[in-house]
């Protein structure tokens, strides 16, 4: 069995951005998609040579859908798991990887 985890944390800040539409400056906001946390995490098994068994993981934290910083445009935190079944041939020629979401 194996199991890794990595992940980042960032404070991102647009110093002064100037919407081309309206012509408003917006100081020291968030920039669009950018979340503070993203995490991701894995533990696989292999019950028997060339067979995995495996669950992923990913975390995004809140991002805004916009570079105003504006509370009604948020992409709100997300979680999603993966489970993976795998394949391998005795001469490691041939692989086959089942995803499911």
């Amino acid at each position: 069995m194996t199991a890794s985890v990595n992940g980042a944390v960032s404070r991102n800040w647009i110093a002064a951005y100037t919407d081309d539409a309206s012509g408003l400056t917006y100081r020291d906001v968030p920039p669009l998609l950018t979340p503070r946390v993203s995490t991701n995490q894995r533990v696989s098994y292999a019950p028997a040579h060339g067979v995995t068994l495996a669950l992923e993981g990913r975390y995004t934290g809140q991002s805004f859908l916009d570079n105003t910083g504006n509370s009604r445009f948020v992409l709100p935190a997300a979680y999603v798991t993966d489970a993976q079944i795998g394949w391998r041939d005795p001469a490691d020629r041939l692989a086959i990887t089942l995803f499911v979401n």
